[in-house]
């Protein structure tokens, strides 16, 4: 970033990093280079990645996570389930149920994200109902914080019984 403008430039950095910033005026430089640690600002979306396809009554597979952002897409390290639930939910045509989760179908520990990202694989996701394809969302209990997957397959699970037809 350039800032120029007299005594009342001004610096706007939205990437959550550590960045070297060099002042100059004329032929005058600052003689090392100063370091400025920019933080996430406040909580604003999930974003929810989805491995696909994926089996019907199944844990996920791959790499399936929900991410806490700002409104700049850096994550929100310090995101807490434990003071704000995450309920993980499939969208139409797909009318099944979430579960495998602390809270069944919800993020509730505090150890569910770790430095703002939740592993759905790790902490055991299913999704048990029809076959098809759909997305799933995020939403937090308060904040209105929300976040939709891309599309995922469902395929049907493994047969459960053997019908036989004597005729």
């Amino acid at each position: 970033a350039t800032v120029s403008g007299g005594n009342n430039g001004v610096m706007v950095l939205y990437t959550a990093e550590t960045a070297n910033i060099v002042a100059t005026q004329g032929a005058i430089t600052t003689p090392v280079p100063f370091a400025v640690t920019v933080s996430a600002s406040g909580m604003n979306k999930f974003v929810v990645n989805l491995s696909t396809p994926q089996t019907n009554g199944g844990v996920f597979a791959g790499t399936n996570s929900v991410t806490a952002q700002d409104v700049y897409g850096n994550t929100v390290t310090s995101y807490s389930a434990a003071t704000n639930s995450v309920t993980i939910a499939a969208v139409s045509p797909l009318t099944g149920a979430v579960s495998g989760l602390s809270g069944g179908n919800k993020l509730t520990n505090a150890s569910d994200f770790v430095t703002g990202v939740a592993n759905l694989t790790a902490l055991g996701m299913k999704y048990t109902g029809n076959a098809g394809t759909g997305t799933f969302t995020a939403s937090s209990t308060t904040g209105g914080y929300i976040g939709t997957s891309g599309s995922v397959v469902i395929n049907s699970g493994s047969a459960t019984q053997i019908a036989v037809n004597a005729g």
